[in-house]
């Protein structure tokens, strides 16, 4: 298996290392933007390729190179915003889908949020929940996953669209900004917080790969927490101010989604690990 991984930031080089591991992956390449991380990849078996989605040419010769394409591009925390999200999920996705074959000799792997759900009253939403975002993000996305849909009609493209909850490890994720709400006033204590560990988003992945699997997934540790719960965990174990929490005075005051994980739970027999408060916090 030729495996090309667009989008070689954490959780991609963290998929190119677990996959490297197995002996049905003959060659690994992993796209970056610059050279500066190049060492880093191959010191963990991923052949390291310079590419921007917008140089076409190459992007062709990369995504023909391989059995399995894996999108893991993202927009990152840029303050552009959703101009960020545009050049990534239309522009970069749009330009991907235009060279994967569609004779079943390829399967595509897209990374995308579960962001896509737009639902706001607190309740649960799986694979079939309807896809009707508010926020600018949300709809690009949705615009993008549409994108793959029809490329997929009619033809023999097998593709993966896995809808990720945040996440998080020890260097990334809401606990690593948690402090700059101390003191602060909110009004969404009662809004959940849906959330899985970068690690587990990346077994899931390796395995829906292997396997061969195609369809949609929800990845998420199927655990919501309440952002007033969140917070006021880990600004406690500060020693911080905590969050001054107040009711929102608006009728239609979001508490936003439960993200279910059922569907690839079951099919994978996978335990999501529960988020746990860094000790010390």
């Amino acid at each position: 298996m030729k495996l090309l991984i667009l989008g070689c930031g954490s959780l991609g080089t963290e998929l190119g290392t677990r996959l490297a591991l197995e002996s049905s992956v003959s060659n690994i390449r992993g796209t970056r933007r610059s050279t500066s991380e190049f060492p880093s990849l191959k010191s963990v078996g991923i052949e390291p390729v310079e590419l921007v989605f917008n140089d076409r040419d190459r992007l062709r010769d990369q995504v023909d190179w391989a059995d399995r394409v894996v999108f893991s591009a993202a927009p990152g925390r840029s303050k552009d915003g959703a101009n960020a999200y545009q050049r990534v999920y239309e522009e970069g996705l749009g330009n991907v889908l235009d060279f994967l074959r569609t004779d079943g000799s390829q399967s595509f792997y897209v990374i995308t949020s579960s962001a896509v759900y737009g639902q706001d009253d607190g309740s649960w939403v799986s694979e079939s929940s309807p896809t009707d975002p508010q926020a600018a993000n949300g709809k690009l996305l949705v615009q993008a996953e549409s994108q793959v849909f029809e490329k997929a009609e009619g033809s023999d493209l097998d593709f993966c669209l896995l809808r990720l909850a945040g996440l998080y490890n020890s260097s990334r994720g809401p606990a690593q900004v948690a402090h700059l709400q101390a003191g602060k006033e909110r009004f969404d204590g009662s809004s959940w917080l849906n959330l899985v560990h970068q690690s587990d988003a990346v077994e899931v992945l390796a395995q829906l790969l292997l396997r061969g699997d195609s369809g949609i997934f929800n990845v998420s540790n199927g655990q919501p927490l309440t952002r007033q719960s969140f917070y006021d965990r880990i600004l406690a174990d500060r020693g911080l101010k905590p969050v001054v929490w107040g009711k929102s005075h608006s009728p239609h005051s979001s508490l936003g989604k439960k993200v279910s994980n059922q569907k690839v739970a079951e099919l994978l027999s996978f335990r999501f690990r529960d988020f746990e408060f860094p000790e010390g916090s």
